[in-house]
């Protein structure tokens, strides 16, 4: 590569991170010192190096977080994810989704998302009957199978303004394999409560997809991917706790899988 190339290749590279960092400074993940990127009226832009106020003290407690919120705050810190922690008001959830939005100060309401935890309840059915006969949740969680490609369970992230469709689930689950499984095979359904506890360590509307007690396998809505700005807002742990991350470092950081889960 000769000087000429090398110069176009480090500009590009200076052009897509200011893209991500305007990106984040609109949803709030950045602050205003953080961004690298200066600007002045009379001049173009000038790019430099710059690090995150939430990367500097991600694994500090904020004072009234939640155990669980800490942890979600730690785990994006270790997993270098970008993020930003909201608290909102204990009857959100009663509220309309455009409501939410507002006080999130979200793009729109397409951006509210959740996570929903799911189970092949036609795997291990040896085990679901052993449940009933005194085997609990934690027992369950700790000894199923987390396969990405065919697990027991998914952690399921879709948007509040679409339709979760688990027959499209059941078809993309078994199109990974060759020959491909029988639909007889597969089933998908919330979990019990106590069993999506076992396996993320959060209650309920407040599961969040970073930080879950088992490496579940993590499916996103093909269609969140459509977002503009591109971040979502998830739980963070707690009822009253909401994430912000941006979608490509989201599924860079977790490795998550997209798909089309949602009706048309």
């Amino acid at each position: 590569m000769d000087s000429t190339e090398a110069r176009q290749a480090t500009l590009l590279a200076q052009l897509e991170q200011l893209s991500t960092s305007i990106t984040l400074l609109y949803s709030g993940i950045l602050d205003e010192a953080s961004v690298p990127v200066k600007f002045n009226v009379n001049r173009a832009l000038v790019l430099s190096q710059g690090q995150t106020s939430e990367s500097k003290d991600a694994a500090q407690p904020k004072v009234g977080e939640p155990e669980a919120v800490q942890r979600v705050r730690r785990a994006c810190e270790s997993a270098a994810l970008h993020m930003s922690l909201r608290c909102v008001p204990s009857d959100y959830y009663d509220w309309t989704l455009e409501r939410r939005r507002n006080v999130l100060q979200a793009p729109s309401i397409h951006h509210l998302c959740k996570s929903i935890v799911l189970e092949n309840t036609r795997m291990n059915k040896a085990a679901n009957k052993a449940d009933l006969t005194g085997i609990g949740a934690a027992e369950l969680a700790a000894s199923a199978s987390l396969d990405p490609r065919n697990s027991k369970y998914y952690c399921v992230i879709v948007q509040y303004t679409t339709k979760f469709d688990s027959d499209k689930m059941v078809s993309y689950i078994r199109n990974l394999h060759k020959p491909v499984l029988s639909t007889k095979t597969l089933n998908y359904r919330l979990v019990d409560p106590e069993v999506s506890f076992a396996l993320t360590g959060f209650d309920k509307n407040g599961v969040c997809p970073i930080g879950m007690t088992r490496n579940v396998p993590i499916l996103v809505s093909r269609a969140i991917l459509s977002l503009q700005p591109p971040v979502m807002y998830l739980g963070a742990g707690d009822i009253d706790w909401k994430l912000v991350v941006s979608v490509d470092d989201f599924l860079r950081t977790t490795g998550a899988q997209t798909a089309d889960l949602i009706t048309s």
